[in-house]
Order: C-alpha cells, then structure tokens, then sequence
C-alpha cells in the first residue's frame, strides 16, 4: 500500500483580510494557526486516519486530496495544498513516498 508524507510549508495571516472582516478589538489576537509550523511532517498510510497532532479540520480538508495523491494513476503529485481558513491558512505539500521512507 503506498503512503503519504504531508509537510507543512508556511502558515499565514491576512492582516488584511482580518482587518476587513472581524471587529478591530480581536485584530491583535489574530495569530498563525497554532497547530503547525514549517517543516513539521506528517506519515500517512492509505487507511490512516487523523495523524496525531493534526488539527481536526485541516486533516478533513486534506483527507481527499491524499486520498488522491495516493492513486497509483494520479499524475498531479506532489500536491501544494491548503486547509480552508481564509484568515489564517496552512500549505502542505502532500507527497506519495514508499513506505521504507515514512519517518517515525
């Protein structure tokens, strides 16, 4: 069964953005997502669920696309992706890795 390795690359804030859409008292505590930080990777196996250390909903947003990276006829590896907070999101890069290579 071929695996994922899913690495974090950046995790941003749109100042911008939050400035745009939430009341100007909570702009200050408006910080990266605390769950990851670059570089951090995760191993996956076909039937994985939920990582340990994963937010819950980034892992239900990227739960297809692994799903996909993981298709033997997916030419469209490896994969830059992002959770779905438009405020502050995280990009991975999802990659299919042979399993000798997962890191423990």
């Amino acid at each position: 069964m071929a695996n994922a390795l899913i690495t974090v690359l950046q995790s941003v804030v749109f100042e911008d953005l939050v400035k745009q859409t939430l009341p100007e008292e909570v702009w200050e505590h408006v910080a990266p997502c605390e769950f990851f930080h670059p570089g951090q990777q995760f191993a996956v196996d076909g039937d994985s669920s939920l990582p340990e250390g994963f937010c819950p909903t980034a892992w239900f947003d990227l739960r297809d696309k692994i799903a996909a990276c993981l298709r033997d006829d997916d030419p469209l590896t490896p994969l830059i992706v992002c959770c779905q907070d438009g405020l502050r999101p995280v990009s991975f890069r999802i990659e299919r890795i042979e399993e000798t290579s997962c890191p423990k």
